[in-house]
């Protein structure tokens, strides 16, 4: 209703501007040429004088619809005769509008009117009107018209009904418009509201099936790698546990010497600890690897190391060189289980290197294609390589080439350098020996 009163206020006083300009102009017009016609070149100043003059312009301007009063006024602002109050009066004109009036613009205006004469039309819409007479261009004086407007008020107030009332109806028209659009959206929400609620429902009947089908796969999971490590140490011990059993018997069945009896009784010790031995590895792999992360040179720690095995490398006649790159900042590992995972690596190149033969240890630094660093040591070989159908089971639980093997040593290798979000690879060195590298994230 607000936007209705503004519009409504808004438009009126558009209108009543309006035709007032309109008015301005026919009486503008009117007057001029009447006054003009009569005055001919009889001096402005001296029409009042001129009973005859002053009779025809008085009649000529009276006649216009509305106009009640009239004073002739000079151009140096002096009223020489007025229809108010009277007779002639002598007062000064100083207004805007007749300031713009002496510049040729016809001026409309509403004043407060005052008279002792005409009091009946003081609370009636009472327009001024200064109109210019124009003689060679000049301006000659001016005529002040008094106009009682009330029927052009009576159509302003007439139009501003009609447009209140458009109004009302085009608001009621919108009001019952947007209770419509708003009753069809409840119900649309409300329906999709019910559709979300039977969705989400349906969601977590779907979202409990999917848990017991996780919970049943995991399960699964959890049997067949029982069922799988299980079997791998099965497979591991059962090697051991006949040497033990076929050595029992021949104790049983035979009688030895003193010197066979040594012997035996030293297979079944090697035969103990190395059956010992796989089911340390054993537990090391099972055991979960949390590692406990301090600064780390890599440098130091495969220094460390090569000293630890110079006795091993010197009874085995193996030479090892480091190419240790200087550049390489500590970075955040666990110590001792990279420790062990360098050692097994190691262990396993002197076991397959001949004598006479070199390992070679490097650290240097990696950026991957999508721009992480690593930094890696690389231990080289000169033994026989491996093959392509050993490279991909040579992580696998107790898989192992060589006789006095565990096959475990690689991937518990493995394990430890993944729990530091690192990768360890395995590739051939040319046409003799094998190549393995261990990679650490920086990062």
């Amino acid at each position: 209703m607000l936007l209705v009163a503004i519009l409504n206020m808004t438009l009126g006083r558009q209108l009543e501007q309006e035709l007032l300009e309109r008015d301005k102009r026919i009486t503008a017009a009117t007057v001029q040429a009447e006054v003009m016609e009569y005055l001919k070149q009889e001096p402005f100043e001296e029409s009042y004088n001129n009973a005859l003059i002053l009779r025809d312009i008085l009649h000529s301007v009276i006649i216009l619809p509305g106009t009640f009063a009239v004073e002739f006024i000079l151009t140096n602002g002096e009223i020489h005769w007025s229809m108010l109050d009277g007779g002639n009066t002598y007062r000064w004109v100083d207004n805007p509008e007749f300031q713009k009036a002496l510049s040729g613009e016809t001026m409309i205006t509403r004043e407060r009117f005052e008279s002792r004469v005409y009091f009946e039309i003081q609370d009636l819409f009472v327009t001024v009107i200064y109109v210019p007479l124009i003689r060679d261009n000049l301006v000659i004086g001016l005529l002040k018209l008094f106009r009682n407007n009330e029927l052009l008020k009576e159509q302003v107030s007439s139009l501003r009904r009609k447009v209140m009332i458009i109004c009302a109806l085009f608001g009621v028209l919108l009001y019952f418009t947007l209770l419509l659009i708003v009753a069809s959206a409840s119900r649309i929400l409300k329906r999709q509201h019910q559709e979300l609620r039977d969705s989400t429902d349906q969601l977590k009947v779907i979202n409990q099936e999917l848990q017991d089908v996780q919970y049943q796969l995991i399960a699964r999971e959890r049997l067949t790698a029982i069922g799988e490590v299980s079997a791998a140490v099965a497979h591991g011990l059962k090697n051991p546990l006949s040497s033990l059993r076929a050595a029992l018997q021949l104790l049983k069945v035979r009688e030895m010497n003193e010197s066979e009896r040594a012997e035996l009784t030293e297979e079944l010790l090697e035969e103990t600890d190395r059956l010992t031995s796989k089911l340390n590895s054993l537990l090391s792999y099972v055991r979960p690897f949390e590692p406990k992360k301090e600064p780390v040179s890599l440098n130091q720690l495969l220094s460390e190391i090569h000293k630890g095995l110079e006795r091993e490398l010197k009874s085995r006649n193996i030479s090892c060189v480091i190419d240790a790159d200087s550049n390489l900042p500590t970075i955040e590992l666990d110590q001792v289980l990279v420790e062990e995972s360098l050692q097994i690596v190691l262990n396993n190149a002197m076991q397959v290197s001949p004598p006479g033969s070199r390992l070679d240890c490097r650290t240097f630094r990696e950026t991957m294609a999508d721009g992480s660093t690593f930094q890696v040591i690389s231990v080289s070989d000169q033994g026989p390589g491996i093959f392509k159908k050993e490279r991909e089971r040579i992580f696998e639980l107790f898989y192992t080439t060589h006789d006095k093997g565990t096959g475990l040593g690689l991937p518990i290798c493995k394990k430890i350098i993944e729990a530091h979000q690192g990768a360890i690879e395995i590739k051939n060195r040319g046409a003799k020996g094998a190549v393995f590298l261990l990679k650490f994230p920086e990062s």
